[in-house]
């Protein structure tokens, strides 16, 4: 069978044609001989020029304008598909009216209004004091409540969901979104037991920030934790959306247990697969919504990949000066890593901290570089340790979870372009991690990942 998936990204759209195997069911449910038939990917493009350096916001209909277009070209040539499964980025919300049109940008899970502070604290830091637990800025329902708070929520707005909910809707043609569990999670203030929001925790949060508890409940849409068909497009069934982090872990890992997938793209995720009882949510790991009633632990990172891009963009704007052309820096600063790995002095490397951009628990960080000496202040050097800097970030969100009661994993599998056009950073995983770290093996593993749950979807397995 085939299926198409389709990834919203935050700064790119991908699409797969995924055809499943005949071969023998792994553990992870699926068949040896899967593979990709076709895959697309191309920019996003729909970043809206902000008025304030805290908002993160693009277009909705620039989005599924691409994104339509784009499984458009899979179906014209690969052929009719079973089914159609869709997934994308997580915790930022669009708000819909009653005919099921965006009425509002897709505030992005980048968007930091929640960390502003007034009178000295933020709304997320407001809303978390309510509730007695976190709440992240860019998380859904923190953005919502600071839109509530500030008259911003648009007049016609009668609920929100993901940016993917909202192609299947513009899809399928339905007016109000079906948002699965893992993505309504990603909004924040989620029961993991329960699979339901947490209402009496938003009104206490809403009432924290000044704002109406109705105002609240009555904007949160419908949820299912099942593998639903919404509706059809071209006659081919579409699958309710699932969040990336679930849909890149199918993706790249199956469903099993007992496996840690490290994924470095523009940020940086750990997550691993259990029950409800894997480790539960702290200040820095957070119990998900997974698939048939199962949970995914997760640690994320704000920066991952982008600490790299950030390094890259350092040399790159000193080889334009000298060279006169804007070049890629990439292979280059690999080449030196490297050779400064392989010296025996390499391994006195200056120390860092790849926070730039805060952390989920603290917006405000920033990243640091010590332990610089007149030995050890070049390039190669300083390469190493921004690559090991953004892989111990992660390893101290796993190591959360390892002290928080989850059992230690017996493999890893690495996903994210990070990690794919990087074997240096692969070397530099396993080694830091402790355990061999395979390559997942697909490209694209949340649309991968979308794909399969759409097919589950459809054969009820």
């Amino acid at each position: 069978m085939r299926a198409i998936g389709i990834d919203i990204g935050t700064t790119s759209i991908s699409g797969v044609v995924f055809e499943t195997g005949s071969g023998p069911a792994h553990a992870s449910g699926e068949h040896s001989g899967a593979k990709v038939l076709m895959s697309e990917t191309i920019p996003g493009g729909a970043d809206i020029a902000p008025a304030h350096d805290w908002e993160k916001t693009q277009d909705p209909a620039v989005i599924v304008s691409k994104a339509e277009a784009l499984l458009d070209r899979l179906i014209d040539r690969c052929g009719e598909p079973a089914g159609i499964g869709l997934t994308g980025q997580m915790h930022g919300i669009v708000y819909v009216d009653a005919g099921g049109r965006a009425v509002s940008p897709l505030y992005t899970w980048q968007d930091q209004r929640g960390s502003l502070k007034e009178n000295g604290r933020s709304t997320a830091e407001r809303a978390a004091a309510a509730y007695g637990r976190p709440a992240a800025p860019g998380y859904g329902l923190v953005t919502h409540i600071y839109n509530l708070e500030h008259g911003l929520v648009p007049e016609t707005a009668v609920t929100f969901c993901t940016i993917m909910d909202y192609l299947g809707m513009q899809l399928t043609g339905r007016t109000s979104p079906l948002v699965h569990a893992n993505n309504a999670a990603s909004f924040g203030f989620w029961d993991i037991p329960g699979e339901r929001f947490d209402e009496a925790a938003l009104v206490k949060a809403a009432a924290g920030n000044g704002t109406s508890g109705k105002g609240i409940l009555s904007f949160l849409p419908e949820v299912t934790s099942g593998n639903e068909v919404i509706g059809e497009f071209r006659g081919i069934p579409v699958t309710v959306a699932i969040g990336d982090n679930q849909a890149s872990f199918i993706g790249a890992a199956g469903a099993e247990e007992h496996t840690l997938l490290i994924n470095v793209g523009t940020g940086g995720q750990v997550s691993m697969a259990g029950s409800s009882g894997l480790g539960g949510t702290s200040a820095l790991t957070e119990l998900r919504p997974f698939i048939n009633h199962r949970c995914l632990l997760v640690g994320a990172t704000l920066c991952g990949g982008r600490a790299y891009a950030i390094l890259e963009r350092f040399f790159r704007s000193y080889s334009r000066e000298i060279t006169g052309e804007d070049s890629s820096q990439y292979e280059v600063m690999e080449r030196l890593a490297r050779a400064e790995l392989e010296h025996e002095a390499g391994r006195d490397i200056p120390r860092t901290v790849t926070a730039f951009g805060g952390t989920r628990a603290d917006p405000g960080a920033r990243g640091s570089i010590t332990g610089i000496s007149e030995e050890n202040f070049l390039p190669g050097r300083l390469i190493l340790s921004v690559m090991e800097g953004m892989i111990s970030e992660l390893k101290e969100l796993y190591d959360e979870m390892l002290r928080r009661g989850a059992e230690p994993a017996v493999r890893a599998v690495v996903s994210g372009n990070g990690m794919r056009r990087n074997a240096l950073l692969r070397e530099i995983t396993a080694g830091i991690f402790e355990m061999p770290a395979a390559l997942s093996p697909y490209e694209e593993e949340a649309a991968c990942g979308a794909a399969v749950f759409s097919l589950r979807s459809l054969t009820r397995i």
